[in-house]
């Protein structure tokens, strides 16, 4: 069962990392987590599918590197007075520090990835959730230094939440 309506994105991410720390169970494990402060308080949409994606995303990142820092961000996209895109990126830096070179271009993954790939079910899975919610699903594929999956959701925004930021550039990606 989903549970469409109002929640706060800082609430959102606290409950993933909270999750996701006790699902974990890896002594070495870091989670980090960032939350662009554009993105308004009170957003409307599906929290249970987003919280699912990103559990998700992140668990396949600590499967995959077990020792290594995953970051957690949210950026905002793009605001109108009732929308807001909403970003959600996964990034783990594979020699456990930022990137001193810049990272690849990110990549749409779509049913073609997923057939040069079948070993990533549980991006296939996440990716249903994202789609079913009007986003799509964005993959950094690992150079030397780090590998990132990103998605995007459009969520409602409370009708009295100010509105900051009215037309901020959606990344070429993402058109």
């Amino acid at each position: 069962m989903t549970t469409s309506g109002s929640f706060r994105i800082d609430t959102l991410i606290s409950s993933v990392a909270h999750i996701v720390s006790t699902h974990a169970m890896m002594p070495n494990m870091t989670l980090g987590t960032s939350i662009d402060e554009q993105i308004p308080s009170v957003l409307f949409g599906d929290i249970d599918r987003i919280e699912q994606a990103l559990i998700i995303v992140i668990e396949r990142a600590l499967i995959q590197r077990p020792n290594l820092p995953v970051i957690l961000s949210c950026a905002l996209i793009r605001r109108s007075h009732d929308r807001a895109t909403i970003s959600f990126s996964v990034t783990q830096f594979l020699d456990g520090s930022s990137p001193p070179v810049p990272p690849l271009p990110h990549t749409m993954v779509d049913e073609d990835f997923f057939t040069e790939c079948p070993e990533e079910l549980s991006l296939k899975i996440a990716n249903r959730i994202i789609r079913e919610n009007g986003g799509k699903l964005l993959l950094r594929p690992p150079n030397n230094r780090m590998e990132e999956v990103c998605f995007w959701v459009s969520l409602g925004v409370a009708p009295d939440a100010p509105v900051s930021v009215s037309d901020l550039p959606c990344p070429p990606a993402l058109h």
